[in-house]
């Protein structure tokens, strides 16, 4: 909050007293950032492999924002308008319950091994790894994240 504040050019208790705490602050961030780096929640799994272009061209759009997100825990701090699980990507929670909702004969172990690949590929650091870290050209990491999308549901079919 200090350097917020330095950072702000006002004093600590100004950014208390709008704010109240830290988890104020990061809520309102997260609610005032998350739109910029999110797309709506898809409705279904059979629109999982748009939604993962629709995302990360979102990405590529707000480069530096999503570095940052992805090496910050500010992901999990984002208002809910990604996929099921968590703000950033489709989670372990609700996309195991929506995979489980489409695939009800499908091993429950399968369904969270599913859930939390897509959780990790459609994600800040998911996008980051792939474009930044290995250096893959924007449409490649579309193309890998379909694959993988089109791979699980193919696993739990």
């Amino acid at each position: 909050m200090r350097s917020v504040a330095a950072q702000a050019g006002v004093g600590e208790r100004t950014i208390y007293r709008h704010f109240h705490s830290r988890e104020g602050l990061l809520r309102a961030t997260a609610d005032r950032i998350g739109p910029m780096v999110l797309v709506p929640v898809c409705d279904s799994v059979d629109e999982l492999e748009n939604y993962a272009g629709d995302l990360f061209n979102r990405f590529e759009s707000h480069r530096e924002l999503t570095i940052a997100l992805a090496r910050s825990n500010w992901a999990a701090t984002l208002p809910a308008t990604a996929p099921p699980g968590t703000a950033a990507g489709p989670g372990p929670g609700s996309m195991s319950t929506a995979l489980r909702d489409r695939y009800p004969t499908a091993p429950v172990g399968t369904l969270r091994s599913a859930a939390l690949n897509l959780g990790t590929v459609l994600s800040p650091a998911g996008w980051v790894h792939q474009r930044i870290s290995l250096g893959l050209e924007q449409p490649d990491v579309i193309d890998n994240a379909r694959w993988l999308v089109r791979t699980v549901i193919k696993s739990l079919e």
